[in-house]
């Protein structure tokens, strides 16, 4: 009888408090790299050793110049707008610029594509066009684009798959700051392709590109491009509207995946295939937003140092956290998603905190010996 009452117990146990399922655990790819920049202007390409970050090669960067990495993490480009200087590193070659910098007028919004990457020059219109499998140090070899009719505004320029590339364009003629229309030129034969002039807009700022839609904010509503030469504008929906700070002039997106910005208003999800536009996070507290490469989510960072993370699809909001174990800093934080995971860092200090991206959840800590200004993950 007590064996059975034994046996009896054991089968309970099993029943009810039986072993727990094991919780995935996210491991950082080891492969993962990372380019700091520090307060003095110096870059240094680090990676993991030993769960440790070690600082691997060391260069110095033009003082006021901004940094920017192709989308296939091989090329580094390096802008300094006011003295219209573009230098260029393939990242293999940590340290080893172009031999001479390439001389543009005002040098201002970089744009990519897999492993193409555009360059929009304010100062007179142009664009610079560069495809990274086919760079090399020796010999760099770049394409320009120039259209007559347009002249020195403050633009964008997006690539196209089927080799074409949608910028903006701008006539002596035309008042206002900010251009109105939008030129699909063939990278090859340099032939304007279409125009978008039966589009009314006031002005056009902010653009992303996905390689199938070229999409631009505007004041009127979302004016795409698509690679098969169609277009058409997306109207705003109630509460955007042609007013300062509430239409949408900041576009970011991943994958199939475009999210607008208002300042006065939030964050949009831009479905270009349904074409809607939707409300995806309502703030006007945002400092900074990113998504991830699958395009499924977005990470928010607002002013009061808390972070947030939506999900793309079914438009909720996922987490919302303060920064964690971050020493409070009067030049703020700064964010980069790479895979599953979210790295903050503190301006002016040495320190970054890993978060699982979907959840917030603290994972890690690092710490490095450089003094952080601006950092990279790829």
């Amino acid at each position: 009888m007590k064996n059975y009452s034994l046996f009896l117990v054991m089968l309970l146990s099993m029943i009810y408090c039986g072993p727990k399922e094991q919780q995935e655990v996210l491991t950082i790819n080891p492969d993962t790299n990372f380019l700091f920049v520090s307060e003095s202007d110096s870059m240094y390409l680090a990676s993991f050793q030993d769960d440790l970050i070690v600082v691997k090669d060391a260069t110095k960067k033009e003082g006021t110049a901004s940094i920017y990495l192709s989308e296939d993490g091989r090329l580094l480009f390096s802008m300094e707008r006011t003295e219209g200087h573009i230098n260029i590193m393939e990242l293999s070659r940590f340290g080893k610029w172009l031999p001479k910098h390439i001389a543009r007028p005002q040098p201002t919004h970089w744009t990519g594509v897999n492993n193409h990457s555009l360059i929009f020059n304010d100062g007179d219109g142009s664009v610079i066009y560069v495809k990274a499998d086919q760079s090399s140090i020796e010999g760099f070899t770049l394409g320009i684009l120039e259209l007559e009719e347009s002249v020195a505004h403050h633009g964008a320029a997006l690539y196209l798959n089927n080799d074409a590339v949608a910028m903006t364009v701008k006539s002596e003629d035309e008042e206002g700051a900010l251009p109105k229309r939008v030129a699909l030129v063939d990278i090859k034969s340099q032939q304007i392709l279409l125009t978008t002039d039966d589009v009314s807009l006031d002005g056009i700022h902010g653009a992303q590109s996905n390689g199938v839609y070229a999409v631009f904010g505007s004041t009127d509503g979302i004016l795409w491009i698509k690679n098969d030469q169609s277009y058409g504008l997306l109207a705003y929906p109630q509460p955007l509207e042609n007013s300062s700070g509430n239409w949408i002039g900041t576009i970011k997106g991943a994958a199939d995946t475009f999210v607008g910005s208002s300042r006065n208003h939030g964050l949009f999800k831009l479905d270009l295939k349904a074409k809607t536009i939707q409300i995806l996070y309502s703030s006007d507290q945002i400092v900074d937003y990113q998504i991830s490469k699958d395009g499924r989510f977005t990470a928010v960072m607002l002013k009061d140092n808390r972070l947030a993370v939506l999900d793309n699809e079914s438009l909720n909001l996922q987490a919302e956290i303060s920064i964690p174990n971050q020493p409070e800093t009067p030049k703020g934080f700064k964010m980069a998603i790479h895979e599953n995971f979210l790295f903050v860092a503190s301006l002016g200090y040495n320190q970054f905190q890993v978060l699982e991206l979907a959840t917030l959840n603290p994972l890690k800590q690092f710490y490095t010996n450089v003094a952080l200004s601006d950092f990279k993950v790829f």
